[in-house]
């Protein structure tokens, strides 16, 4: 028998949360301070009925997958990687984020002649 009906199920848990930092930068070489938050994380699954089970999916393991998750980000600094702005690089041991824009200025305020 194959599946039967699309269901469209929401999973949250009150153990998937994680506690993170993060800034916004604004037009005008303003950045906002580095701040953090308490997110809460759920899953939205679409699907239909698996045919041995009769669910949509093993619960068990979505809870495994979203709980690691939620680990990997806690107490991490998020940072915006598409951000236009900002340059991201990292070797073995650093992660280095800089705002060109804001060095730049502050170079300039300070006399230093930048390339």
């Amino acid at each position: 028998m194959g599946t039967r009906g699309a269901f469209k199920v929401t999973v949250t848990k009150e153990d998937l949360v994680f506690a993170s930092a993060h800034f916004i930068t604004f037009a005008g070489h303003r950045c906002e301070t580095l701040h953090g938050h308490n997110y809460r994380a759920a899953a939205v699954v679409e699907g239909g009925l698996e045919p041995d089970t009769w669910f949509v999916l093993d619960f068990a393991a979505l809870k495994k997958l979203m709980k690691r998750l939620t680990d990997e980000l806690d107490h991490r600094v998020l940072l915006p990687r598409d951000n236009p702005k900002l340059t991201i690089t990292a070797d073995s041991e650093t992660v280095r984020a800089s705002i060109e824009e804001l060095k730049q200025a502050d170079d300039r305020a300070q006399g230093i002649q930048t390339a």
